[in-house]
């Protein structure tokens, strides 16, 4: 029989919180590992990337965002050059609470702070400041945490509006 014996895990408060803390510190210390890894290459490719986002936001193209925000991501994760936390960090990512909670990605106030925070993270990784980029990391995605929380909080109560 297909999917016997499979497991549908229930997204709860719970959930989401173990969910997040586990990419505060994994993605913190991602960030952290790729600042001297990063040749002039990357720092091109940050920059466009910047371009990029800007143009997106500009036009709140929120499909163009989101595929931004996986791509750095990625990008950050892959620079660290720890093959389990890329591992690690792929499967976590594929399962994301906030793929159930989409509206919030297409708020213009949340696009806002996901691409000053992208600005921040991505300035300290072209500074090479190790430390201030996984400081950087680590609020962007605990605001991640905060947000998903408070949209699952007034879905379960039965307002749809975040903003």
């Amino acid at each position: 029989r297909p999917h016997r014996g499979a497991v549908v895990m229930a997204i709860d408060e719970s959930f989401i919180t173990d969910y997040y803390d586990m990419r505060i510190m994994l993605e913190g210390e991602a960030a952290y590992l790729a600042c001297p890894n990063l040749t002039a290459e990357d720092d091109r490719y940050l920059n466009h990337h910047l371009e990029q986002e800007t143009e997106a936001f500009a036009t709140l193209n929120h499909t163009d965002l989101r595929k931004l925000n996986a791509d750095l991501h990625r990008f950050i994760w892959e620079h660290s050059r720890n093959q389990r936390l890329i591992k690690t960090m792929t499967q976590y990512y594929n399962m994301s609470p906030s793929t159930v909670y989409k509206p919030v990605m297409t708020r213009n106030t949340y696009a806002q702070n996901v691409f000053s925070q992208h600005n921040e993270i991505i300035g300290e990784l072209l500074r090479r400041d190790a430390d201030a980029a996984r400081d950087a990391m680590r609020r962007h995605v605990d605001a991640s945490k905060q947000r998903t929380l408070a949209l699952y909080r007034m879905q379960k109560e039965g307002n749809e509006r975040v903003e």
